[in-house]
């Protein structure tokens, strides 16, 4: 199996800098099996699906809808494929050179997945308190940014900014206090307006990423 080329950076192509919000992310589950990652009695995604409490949720990895496609889940890059940083961030015009079958990557059958509306998530807010104190109360913005890999240009991720600051530029354990405060709220939040249901694949413009 070739390793598909639509996936990969180009030289010729760029952070992706059109309005997005009208398009939908994709997030992978470990199971096809809807009834482990959503809830039938509140027709809501488990919050659990949407990341482990023991994760951290500062920078929730996703992929844009569109050029990649539903089938484009089941790709899993190795240990050995890891160990060559194709899962690594890097700049979108990026030189890319493709995964190599059963070596880098693998096609993973046991893969779900859950779709979020940009729109839905562009921006919310989730409060929190430091040290349980009622009259400190510090506001995170939820906000989507285009995060290409080595492995796949189409990488996305939800982040969180407090005030001017990035959450995930903080320090590290003033990171980590801000990602446990925060953790539980955004989950739920994320849960809520995530759908099983697929929408329709929409390719963005060529001009918002060919530069």
């Amino acid at each position: 199996m070739i390793y598909p080329n639509e996936l990969l950076p180009r030289p010729a192509w760029k952070y992706i800098d059109c309005d997005i919000s009208n398009y939908y992310l994709i997030r992978r589950t470990n199971s096809t099996d809807q009834s482990t990652y959503w809830d039938k009695e509140t027709e809501s995604l488990k919050t659990d699906a949407v990341c482990s409490p023991r994760e951290q949720i500062q920078d929730l990895s996703c992929n844009l809808l569109g050029i990649y496609q539903y089938q484009h889940i089941l790709l899993q890059i190795t240990e050995a494929g890891r160990g060559k940083d194709f899962e690594n961030y890097c700049d979108p015009h990026f030189n890319a050179t493709a995964p190599v079958y059963e070596e880098d990557f693998l096609l993973n059958q046991n893969r779900g997945f859950w779709m979020i509306a940009i729109a839905k998530i562009q921006n919310m807010e989730v409060t929190y308190t430091r040290n349980n104190n009622l009259d400190d109360i510090f506001t995170a913005v939820g906000y989507v940014k285009h995060t290409p890999t080595k492995s796949n240009f189409w990488h996305f991720s939800l982040r969180w900014r407090v005030g001017d600051n990035e959450v995930e530029d903080l320090e590290s354990k003033e990171k980590a206090k801000v990602s446990r405060a925060i953790s539980n709220t955004a989950r739920v939040t994320v849960a809520h307006f995530a759908q099983k249901e697929k929408p329709p694949l929409i390719n963005i413009p060529d001009e918002c990423y060919i530069a």
